[in-house]
């Protein structure tokens, strides 16, 4: 065949291509209308749904399915397009679908895929900002206080529903929904508080991961509904069953509560804008059980619980962040043994699926968080695992995230807004714990961090483990060691901790350099030319420093209360106590790892330090019998104009009986964080690893005093002075220069004569 005749079919056939594709797609157009024909929205009162339909006929309704499969019929339908505003009478009308249904045999059946509300923000009252993070390094939390000393700015908190929602209405926190009264565990309630006040207050950023512990722990018969009716020793988490009698209401009641309880501005008790909706949700067998089921109607029921946390969350908090989590078996369904595809699911299936049922019942903003670890848990070389940057990889690791970050921001993912991902777990063994396996681990964390933060679709990188746990498929992957006979008590250090530390920190290449001759080429690509945009945080730390003569600018008076400081990291109350005439701040607080400070917060927003250079208290301890030191740590923190995380750390070893004073030179501070002081924290613990116990602390006479002298002791130090020189030229004058007397022999004598 010629090279004309050639280039003439080519030429007609991609005519005929422009012909076919464009009908076709319009074909596709008005199929993908028809099937997903419905639009619900609220009115901007919130008191109304405006819904939008096109029927086949006049033979059909309008019809409110809630996700029991409870059928209210709104309307019956004329031919074509119908615009209709429904009365929103009840907050279940925020997370049912809306259908077209046809009615025979005396029942609704409904024949395209029905639609949601998909404004639910408009009803939020708490609508300010979230606030921003100051880096991408998070941590699974095992040690409060510690925690903040390794600058982490992301953390994950589990709430086990099933553990806070309770039938007794004696001891509870309760919440008020059309009409019918909730109830939630005050025990509970209590710890997330505290907890997630803690955290929030110190600029760290809470995920809160909704999740159904073990059936076990369940007591009420209101928390039972939520499970399906099935059960099986080896799941470390379970499904909601959607389906269940009441179980959407307690669970919308539950998040509703949770939402209203941490998203209140004044931050009363805390702040949690981002909810992970479940855990490693692709894992049907141990990450959210459910049993054994076909993977569309298992995510058909996922989809349901996320459109009901999505209204009972964004409904509150206009700006929250929803999540939908998967582990890294990508394109294999587990890791080990043969899989069950009624049980295991592979995160690509499964994310396909869910998107594809958020788009048919109308789209809503979702985010991902991932549960990243090695393909093999026993080894925490991950840069030598055979995995890859491609859809066809069996697995995702800190090797290839990315392939995460791609699909949900390509194809039919794409939304009109970028996806983010959180790693929101991710651990590396530390084998035996010698000193080789240490330094691996720590080679790991470097390189799998700067991974994360080289990634601008990568939001956060939280490691899972704190310390080694007695029972742990990840073997010994904290950053501390366990204390001999038990099953999670920090002992000592490892290698990984300095690194975790200092990471983010202009520090940071200091303490991974090292680790190029361990990981090779691959750890070159990551960071050359990275390490510069590192520096998230600046730590200062000082010790005691004697301070006298400076202006008092602001003291904290204890004789009318607290005045605003409340028992933080380990401590249990913090009340007045009065001794003679002088009131203390009396911190009780409990036993603890060793490793732990424990003590007072106190927020500064309210306490203007213009002009501040130290920091003043008088500490008096209370410790077991023997104990003869202790450790003080005077801790503030804040942002610079920048953003960048700044603390100020001021230590002391002082003795365990006795009023100390201490004072902290905290002007260099100051002029960074100016006016965006956040707060301070007043610490004890043990100076010795032998000396457990429980520490009480009294406090007195808190006083931020200024930089420079104050004018009266300036004039008194001058009047001093100058008493002090006319004192010495007194003495000098009447002393040593006065005329001295002339013995009376020479009195007569004519001077004159010696000149002859």
């Amino acid at each position: 065949m010629k090279f004309k005749d050639i280039l003439k079919q080519i030429l007609s056939l991609v005519l005929l291509l422009t012909v076919i594709l464009p009908s076709s797609a319009i074909a596709a157009a008005d199929t993908a209308a028809a099937e997903g024909g419905i639009t619900v929205v609220l009115s901007e009162d919130g008191k109304h749904l405006d819904i939008s339909c096109e029927s086949p006929s006049s033979e059909y309704y309008l019809v409110m399915t809630s996700p029991d499969g409870t059928f209210l019929p709104l309307q019956k339908l004329s031919e074509g397009k119908n615009e209709i505003s429904v009365k929103c009478e009840n907050d279940t009308y925020l997370y049912s679908k809306y259908s077209i249904c046809k009615f025979e045999n005396e029942a609704y059946t409904p024949i395209f895929d029905g639609a949601y509300i998909t404004n639910c923000d408009i009803l939020a009252q708490n609508r300010y900002d979230m606030p921003k993070p100051f880096s991408k390094k998070g941590l699974r939390v095992r040690l409060m206080s510690d925690a903040q000393q390794l600058g982490i700015a992301h953390t994950v908190i589990d709430i086990a529903l099933n553990e806070m929602i309770t039938d007794d209405a004696s001891s509870s926190q309760m919440i008020n929904i059309d009409g019918r009264s909730y109830f939630f565990n005050s025990s509970y309630v209590n710890l997330l508080d505290h907890k997630i006040k803690v955290l929030t207050d110190s600029n760290i950023n809470v995920y809160a991961q909704i999740v159904l512990s073990s059936p076990s722990n369940t007591k009420s018969e209101s928390a039972k509904k939520l499970y399906y009716k099935t059960d099986v020793s080896s799941a470390k988490y379970y499904g909601v069953n959607p389906n269940g009698e009441k179980a959407s209401e307690y669970y919308y009641a539950a998040l509703k509560f949770i939402a209203s309880r941490y998203t209140v501005e004044n931050g009363k008790y805390g702040f949690v804008g981002n909810y992970i909706i479940g855990n490693t949700v692709n894992s049907n067998r141990y990450g959210n059980y459910a049993g054994q089921m076909a993977l569309s109607d298992y995510v058909s029921d996922y989809t349901k619980i996320f459109r009901t946390a999505y209204a009972a969350i964004k409904g509150t908090y206009s700006n929250a962040v929803l999540y939908t989590s998967v582990n890294g078996c990508f394109n294999a369904p587990t890791r080990d043994g043969t899989p069950d595809f009624s049980l295991d699911y592979t995160a690509y299936d499964f994310l396909s699926s869910f998107n594809s049922q958020i788009n048919k019942g109308g789209s809503i903003p979702w985010h991902l968080c991932a549960e990243i670890d090695t393909a093999d848990i026993s080894k925490s070389d991950f840069w030598n695992e055979s995995v890859f940057s491609s859809s066809d990889t069996p697995y995702v690791t800190m090797k290839n995230p990315d392939v995460l970050t791609s699909l949900i921001n390509s194809g039919d993912f794409e939304c009109g807004y970028t996806r983010y991902l959180t790693v929101s777990g991710c651990a590396f063994t530390g084998g035996d714990n010698s000193k080789q396996a240490q330094k691996k681990q720590a080679a790991a964390y470097s390189l799998a961090y700067y991974t994360a933060e080289a990634d601008p679709l990568i939001n956060a990188f939280i490691y899972s483990s704190h310390v080694d746990l007695k029972t742990d498929e990840y073997i010994n992957s904290g950053l501390y060691t366990r204390r001999e006979d038990t099953f999670q008590l920090a002992d000592k250090t490892k290698e990984i901790y300095e690194v975790f530390k200092y990471i983010d920190t202009a520090s940071s290449s200091i303490y991974t350099a090292d680790y190029k001759n361990i990981i090779g080429a691959f750890y070159s690509d990551i960071i050359d030319g990275h390490t510069s945009e590192q520096e998230k945080r600046i730590v200062m730390s000082g010790l005691f420093k004697s301070v006298s003569g400076r202006k008092v600018l602001h003291t904290f008076d204890f004789s009318k209360g607290v005045s605003g400081f409340y028992p933080s990291d380990n401590a249990y109350s913090a009340s007045v106590r009065t001794d003679g005439e002088e009131k203390h701040l009396y911190c009780v607080t409990y036993n603890s790892d060793l490793c732990e400070y424990r003590g007072v917060c106190r927020m500064l927003h309210d306490i203007p330090l213009d002009g501040a250079g130290y920091i003043k208290f008088d500490i008096t301890p209370e410790c077991p019998d023997g104990v003869e030191t202790v450790d003080v740590m005077c801790r503030l923190w804040g942002r610079d104009e920048n953003g960048k995380s700044v603390v100020y750390e001021g230590v002391s070893q002082i003795p365990s009986e006795g009023c100390t004073t201490l004072s902290y030179y905290i002007k260099d501070f100051v002029s960074l964080t100016k006016e965006n002081t956040d707060g301070m924290k007043i610490w004890i613990r043990p100076h010795s690893d032998k000396d457990g116990g429980e520490y009480n602390m009294c406090i007195s006479n808190v006083s931020f005093l200024s930089s420079s002298f104050s004018f009266k002791i300036i004039l008194t130090v001058l009047l001093v002075i100058l008493a002090i020189g006319a004192v010495a030229f007194a003495v000098y004058f009447f002393v040593f220069k006065r005329p001295k007397k002339e013995p009376a022999v020479f009195r007569g004598f004519d001077r004159r004569k010696l000149k002859k």
